[in-house]
């Protein structure tokens, strides 16, 4: 193990990485998913030269998934982190909102208690990324989201289901939804 991660912080350090090197230890990154960090910094090693566009995209998308293994899990930016990604692979993989209208709305839930002291948010964060939402609805009995997290969590998914980017919150569309439940 400790070959890897010397690896993956050698890698992070020769593409000019050196915060992220430092944020990842073996703590944070699972032992299970250290072939895959070692195959996304070898990734950005390859296309670290080019200055393409597209290039820069990838380069930018592989250090946001590396920044993850950086990332506390006990934080609840963590928590919301792992639920705009959620959003996200919800709506890319199904129709429409109606068709997942109970994810989102315990992913909204999740997304209120991110804001409080209540939960233990690394089980909470665990079952967002498993996309275990019937375990998620468990652990969060009882709570409902409030207008402030209703609102970011479907406003989100209305507006990456309309435009196609996670840049922006369709205030509009869920704003009417607010008012006539």
């Amino acid at each position: 193990m400790n070959n890897k991660l010397g690896e993956i912080k050698y890698n992070l350090c020769k593409v000019g990485q050196l915060d992220l090197a430092d944020a990842l230890g073996p703590k944070s990154t699972p032992v299970r998913e250290m072939a895959h960090v070692i195959k996304c910094t070898r990734n950005l090693i390859a296309i670290n030269s080019c200055r393409t566009a597209f290039a820069a995209r990838i380069k930018a998308e592989l250090l946001a998934g590396l920044r993850v293994y950086a990332a506390d899990r006990n934080n609840e930016e963590y928590l919301r982190m792992r639920i705009l990604m959620a959003i996200e692979r919800l709506v890319r993989e199904y129709n429409g909102i109606d068709s997942i209208r109970s994810e989102l709305l315990v992913l909204a839930t999740a997304q209120e208690v991110s804001y409080g002291k209540y939960h233990d948010l690394y089980e909470l964060s665990q079952l967002v990324r498993r996309a275990d939402f019937t375990g998620l609805a468990k652990a969060l009995n009882g709570l409902c989201p409030s207008t402030k997290s209703y609102v970011q969590v479907f406003g989100r998914a209305y507006h990456y289901y309309r435009i196609g980017d996670m840049d922006g919150i369709d205030y509009d569309q869920v704003l009417q939804e607010v008012t006539y439940l």
